[in-house]
C-alpha cells in the first residue's frame, strides 16, 4: 500500500470516527494521515477543524496557519483561525484575521458574525452596527442575534438587548446561550422575579447549566430568599463546579453571617481560577472579617483595583525588607479608595515615620488639610500628580501587608485629626439654632448602589437601613435629632421624621465637605449610623459612635460581637439573617434609653 493510499485510509476511518461523535479517535487518525501526506490541505484544514471542536484551539490555530501558508487565502481556513484567536484572547491578531474573511466575502453574515464577536470582546462599540449587519443578512439565525444582544448588554443597551434574547429564543428555543443571557439581562434590569422565572426555565431545559445555577441563586439572594439561594448554589456545584458558583456559594455563606464557611468555597473558586480578581478580594475581605490578619492582608494585596498601579512608577516599591532602610527616606503612597478607606489605611503610615521616613501622598484633595494639620503626612501632592522624587512607592492599601501586620500586634489607632476651629463655631451656632442640646446625628445610609457587576460582586459598598426603622429607634431620645445623610432624598427625611415623631433638622449640607463633617463630629453628643466616612471622621476626633452593621458586615467590623479592634469605643448593632434588624435595633434604642438618665453624658468638644 502506497504512503498515499495509508493517508486516504487514516482519512476515512477519521471521518467515520468523528461522524461517531469519537473525536479523540477522529484526531488521532486524521494526524496519521496528514504526516503522511502533509500536503493535502483538506486533510489538514479537516484535521484543525477537529481540533478546534476538541477545545485543543491553539494547536488548530497552528494548523489552520500552515494551511493558509501553503496554499493561500480561504475564507473557511480564515474564519475558523479567527475564532480560534478569538478563544485564545489574541484579539488584535483576531481582528486582522476576520477583516481579511470579510474582505474575500464582504456580505457573508458569518464573516460580519465573526467579526462582531471579536469588536465586542476587545470592547468595541463597533461591535453592534456590525453584528446589525450580519443580524440584516441573516434574520433567522439565533446564534447572531443572541451575538448582538450580549453587544447591545455590554453597550448598556438592556431593553434592546432583552429583545434580541427573546428574538433568538422564539427563532431556537433550544439556544442555551440566549436562555443565560435573558436571564442574565433581566437580572440587570432589577426584575428579579422575571430573572428567576426565566433561570429555572433554562435549568429546566438543561440542569447541568451553571449560569442557570448561578442567576437563580443570586435572583433568589437579592430578593431575600438567602437559605434557598443556598441550596440552588449547592447543587449547582455538584452540576456545574465552575468558579462563579463557588464564589457565589461563598457569598451566600457570608450573607448568612457563616463567614467560616464562606472560606472554602471560595478558595476552591480560586483553585478552579487563580486568576479570578473578584474572588480573591472577596476571600481577602473575609479572612479580614474573621481576624485573620496575616493571611487576609496578604490576600488583599491581590486586589483588582491596586492593578491599576501596576507599572506606573518606576520608583521601587517598598518592601517589607526596606523598612530598616527608611531613616532620611522619602516615601510616596498612592491613595487608591474612598475617603473613609484612605483615613483607616493611612493610620499605618505613623509606622512609617517613626522609622524615619518623609512622606508623600497623593490622594483625594478634600483630606489635605486634615492630613496635612494631622502631621499624619509631610507633603501633599495633589490627586493624579507626576511622580514627585521619592525612594519608595507604595499603594495605601498596602500598608498593612508591608507592615506585617499580625492578629496578636496592637491596632494601630485611628488617626487624630483636629477640626479647624472656625468652623466649629460655625457649626456650632448650626446646631444652636437646629435646636436644644444634647445633639443627636444621623445617617442610613452609605455608598451608591453601583452598576449590576458591582452589585454582583458585592463590591459597590452600598449600605441602606430604613430611615423608618432608625427614627424608631431613636424616638424618644431627648434635645435635637439632625441628619446629615449625604444625598438626602425628601422622601426619607420625611419618613425618618415622622417615625421619630418630630421634625429633624437638615444638616445634611454639612456632609458635602470633609472639614464640616469633621467639625460637625467634634460636635454632636451621638452619632448613629452605617459605616461611612462619617464613621472615620468620628474616629478621628475621639468620640465613639454607634455603628448599624449590615449584613454582610464590612471586614472592619469584624464577623461578630459588639466590639470592633480598629474602633475604640464604638459600639456595634448587628443584623441578624435569623431576625433582621429587629434585635440590633431594639437595643440601640435600650443604650440610648440608659444615656438619658446618665449625668455628664456626651461633653461635646469646644474646639
Amino acid at each position: 500500500m502506497s504512503v498515499a493510499e495509508k493517508s486516504a485510509r487514516y482519512y476515512r476511518r477519521g471521518l467515520e470516527s468523528y461522524r461517531a461523535g469519537r473525536l479523540d479517535a477522529a484526531a488521532r487518525d486524521l494526524r496519521r494521515a496528514v504526516d503522511l501526506d502533509p500536503a493535502n490541505a483538506d486533510r489538514r484544514y479537516d484535521f484543525a477543524v477537529i481540533l478546534q471542536e476538541q477545545g485543543r484551539v491553539a494547536d488548530a490555530a497552528t494548523e489552520f496557519r500552515r494551511v493558509l501558508r501553503a496554499h493561500g487565502e480561504a475564507f473557511d481556513v480564515l474564519s475558523n483561525l479567527a475564532l480560534c484567536l478569538l478563544a485564545l484572547r489574541e484579539l488584535d491578531e483576531a481582528e486582522r484575521v476576520a477583516r481579511r474573511a470579510l474582505a474575500l466575502a464582504p456580505d457573508s453574515p458569518v464573516a460580519l458574525h465573526n467579526l462582531g464577536l471579536i469588536e465586542d470582546a476587545a470592547g468595541r462599540e463597533s461591535a453592534v452596527a456590525t453584528l446589525q449587519r450580519a443580524v440584516a443578512l441573516r434574520p433567522d439565525s439565533a446564534t447572531i442575534r443572541n451575538a448582538l444582544g450580549a453587544a447591545l448588554d455590554r453597550t448598556g443597551d438592556l431593553d434592546g438587548a432583552e429583545a434580541c434574547f427573546r428574538q433568538a429564543l422564539e427563532l431556537d428555543p433550544s439556544l442555551r446561550a440566549a436562555r443565560e443571557n435573558l436571564g442574565s439581562v433581566l437580572f440587570a434590569l432589577g426584575r428579579l422575579a422575571e430573572s428567576e422565572a426565566a433561570s429555572r426555565e433554562l435549568l429546566a431545559r438543561d440542569p447541568a447549566s451553571g449560569e442557570g445555577h448561578f442567576r437563580l441563586a443570586f435572583s433568589l439572594l437579592l430578593s431575600g430568599r438567602a437559605r434557598e439561594a443556598l441550596e440552588v448554589a449547592q447543587r449547582g456545584v455538584e452540576r456545574a463546579p465552575d468558579a462563579k458558583l463557588w464564589n457565589l456559594l461563598g457569598q451566600i455563606h457570608r450573607d448568612l453571617g457563616e463567614p467560616e464557611r464562606a472560606v472554602p468555597p471560595i478558595r476552591e473558586a480560586l483553585r478552579l481560577d487563580p486568576n479570578f480578581a473578584d474572588a480573591t478580594l472577596h476571600l481577602a475581605t473575609v479572612l479580614l472579617s474573621l481576624g485573620r490578619f496575616r493571611d487576609g492582608w496578604a490576600t488583599f494585596r491581590d486586589r483588582p483595583r491596586r492593578a491599576r498601579f501596576a507599572g506606573a512608577t518606576t520608583v521601587p516599591p517598598l518592601r517589607r525588607e526596606d523598612l530598616d532602610d527608611l531613616p532620611g527616606k522619602r516615601v510616596f503612597i498612592q491613595g487608591e479608595q474612598g475617603l473613609g478607606d484612605e483615613l483607616f489605611f493611612l493610620r499605618f503610615a505613623q509606622q512609617l515615620r517613626d522609622r524615619g521616613a518623609a512622606l508623600v501622598y497623593a490622594g483625594d484633595g478634600r483630606l489635605a488639610r486634615m492630613l496635612t494639620a494631622a502631621r499624619a503626612i509631610d507633603e501633599f501632592a495633589g490627586a493624579a500628580p507626576p511622580l514627585p522624587a521619592a525612594d519608595y512607592f507604595v499603594v495605601a492599601g498596602d500598608l498593612p501587608c508591608v507592615l506585617d501586620d499580625e492578629q496578636a500586634r496592637p491596632r494601630p489607632a485611628p488617626l487624630a485629626l483636629p477640626p479647624e476651629a472656625a468652623r466649629v463655631e460655625q457649626i456650632r451656632g448650626m446646631l444652636s439654632a437646629a435646636g436644644p442640646e444634647p445633639y443627636f446625628a444621623v445617617t442610613w445610609q452609605g455608598g451608591a448602589a453601583g452598576n449590576r457587576w458591582e452589585v454582583e460582586q458585592r463590591a459597590a459598598l452600598y449600605k441602606r437601613i430604613s430611615p423608618e426603622a432608625v427614627g424608631m429607634a431613636l424616638s424618644g431620645t431627648p434635645g435635637t435629632v439632625v441628619v446629615v445623610q449625604r444625598e438626602l432624598r425628601e422622601p426619607d427625611l420625611t419618613a425618618f421624621s415622622r417615625a421619630l415623631g418630630r421634625p429633624a433638622p437638615d444638616l445634611s449640607s454639612l456632609a458635602a465637605d470633609p472639614d464640616d463633617a469633621l467639625a460637625l463630629m467634634a460636635l454632636v453628643d451621638e452619632y448613629v449610623g452605617v459605616s461611612n466616612t462619617n464613621m472615620h471622621l468620628r474616629a478621628g476626633v475621639g468620640r465613639p459612635g454607634r455603628v448599624l452593621v449590615q449584613l454582610p458586615a464590612e471586614w472592619r467590623w469584624g464577623a461578630a460581637g459588639t466590639q470592633s479592634p480598629w474602633f475604640p469605643g464604638f459600639t456595634l448593632y448587628r443584623e441578624t439573617a435569623a431576625t433582621g434588624w429587629e434585635g440590633a435595633l431594639g437595643r440601640l434604642r435600650s443604650d440610648l434609653g440608659a444615656l438619658r438618665s446618665t449625668p455628664g453624658a456626651g461633653e461635646r468638644a469646644t474646639g
